[in-house]
């Protein structure tokens, strides 16, 4: 009996995972780690300072068909060899291991994603995982006019552009190469195709691209294009010179002193939002049960009902508020709308005024290391162990290690307090404090935009 009793306890089922050194424990399909305070609940997994980590972001390849220069080293890249790369089998495991404990969102990113072969198949292969619901990927556009009717066949439900200037001539200048009318071709093509939102990802840099900030912000007055303004980070040994770093504080001054203040955007997965949508259709019958006002009075008079209970229900929501979006639905950037502008305006401020304790996400590089954070060089080794035979449920606890070291802020600009100060001063630091700031080791090729 005792033997059996044993065995029993080694079992490892979907609802359960024993770590003895951590004391791990199943209580009601719910495994908490007393000492990390890690919680894998429903299908969820909550870190220690009680965020859902439910979105992985995924580095396929280190490959790139362009070279900007807040992206490439100061020297020749180094291209990693085929052998330490992820293969998709490999890649394709550790995400089902990771949906079976909570990631239900993914990115696919690079280096270029695009450009490694077999992708498309790859990408269908993650839409039939149980557990997934959404696949996005972060392309800089080359090749997306070209493969727009694979990517949204392999069901990639959205889609990231990077996109610094209007300018061919700068273009050339910024990425090393003279594709700014095809890439500009693979963003209508997405527009046209109907992938929404599409976010535009621009990196401001001083002396370079910063008298552009406008024109790029129009982008979303005439597009329903989501235009998202980017701080400068240090990463790996960046061509770029710290100098040249524009926050965001400034960027959005500039945009307000050009096209009026900003209004903030609700979350579009929030009750007010989808509270003000029925409003809408309700107002439509309320006016259609106007028109027959004689034939159907109680029509009329239900629809107002349904209008006064939806009012009431928005009035009373205190969650709705604006950049307040459902934890599993958080992202970056702070949200906002020209007046009258189809698309929208987002503020993304890792330096200025970090998001860290809204931040859902894990990195998968693309040499297959769990990175928890990318402003931090901690990272942990998932690929060599699954290579020399690890159980997938070797691979959860890897994943839940990871979370259990995702820290509570990044380390950047530590030391001079830069990410705690008022975004409404932060424009007010010196270049030298911005020099005196952390800088993240590795190179963004390899850890994945």
């Amino acid at each position: 009996m005792e033997k059996l009793h044993l065995k029993k306890n080694s079992i490892i089922s979907d609802n359960q995972i024993i770590n003895q050194d951590n004391q791990i424990a199943k209580r009601d399909k719910q495994i908490i780690n007393q000492d990390n305070r890690i919680v894998t609940q429903d299908n969820k997994i909550i870190n220690r300072d009680s965020r859902i980590i439910n979105y992985l972001r995924v580095s396929i390849t280190d490959r790139c068909n362009l070279a900007c220069q807040y992206c490439v080293p100061k020297k020749t890249l180094p291209v990693l060899h085929h052998d330490r790369i992820a293969r998709y089998e490999e890649i394709h495991r550790i995400i089902l291991c990771a949906s079976e404990i909570g990631i239900s969102k993914l990115r696919i990113t690079g280096g270029e994603p695009l450009v490694r072969k077999g992708v498309f198949p790859f990408l269908t292969s993650l839409s039939q995982i149980d557990g997934i619901n959404d696949i996005s990927i972060t392309t800089n556009g080359v090749l997306l006019e070209s493969h727009i009717n694979e990517i949204i066949k392999a069901g990639v439900n959205r889609i990231n552009i990077s996109l610094d200037t209007l300018k061919p001539e700068r273009f050339k200048f910024i990425s090393g190469r003279d594709l700014f009318k095809t890439v500009w071709q693979g963003i209508m093509a997405a527009l046209e195709n109907g992938l929404t939102p599409i976010k535009l990802n621009a990196v401001i840099l001083r002396g370079i691209n910063d008298d552009e900030i406008e024109d790029l912000a129009r982008l979303s007055v005439s597009y329903p294009f989501h235009v998202r303004f980017i701080e400068y980070m240090p990463m790996g040994n960046s061509a770029v010179d710290i100098s040249r770093q524009i926050l965001i504080p400034q960027i959005r001054q500039r945009i307000e002193q050009s096209m009026g203040d900003l209004e903030p955007v609700i979350g579009t997965t929030g009750t007010l939002n989808r509270s003000a949508d029925i409003l809408n259709r309700n107002d439509n019958i309320l006016n259609g049960s106007a028109n027959i006002l004689n034939r159907n009075t109680d029509t009329l008079n239900n629809s107002t009902d349904k209008m006064t209970n939806i009012t009431d229900d928005i009035n009373n929501n205190p969650n709705d508020k604006p950049h307040n979006p459902k934890p599993e639905q958080a992202g970056p950037a702070k949200r906002y709308k020209i007046k009258g502008a189809l698309g929208e305006i987002g503020f993304i401020s890792p330096v200025s005024s970090h998001f860290c304790h809204e931040c859902n996400r894990l990195r998968l590089t693309s040499i297959g290391h769990l990175r928890p954070c990318l402003l931090n060089n901690s990272e942990i080794d998932v690929l060599t162990p699954l290579r020399q035979g690890a159980s997938n449920e070797t691979i959860k606890q890897l994943i839940i290690s990871a979370v259990k070291n995702k820290p509570a802020a990044h380390t950047l600009n530590s030391s001079n307090g830069v990410n705690n100060i008022n975004n409404n001063h932060a424009h007010s630091h010196s270049i030298m404090d911005m020099q005196r700031c952390n800088r993240v080791d590795t190179q963004m090729s390899t850890i994945g935009g």
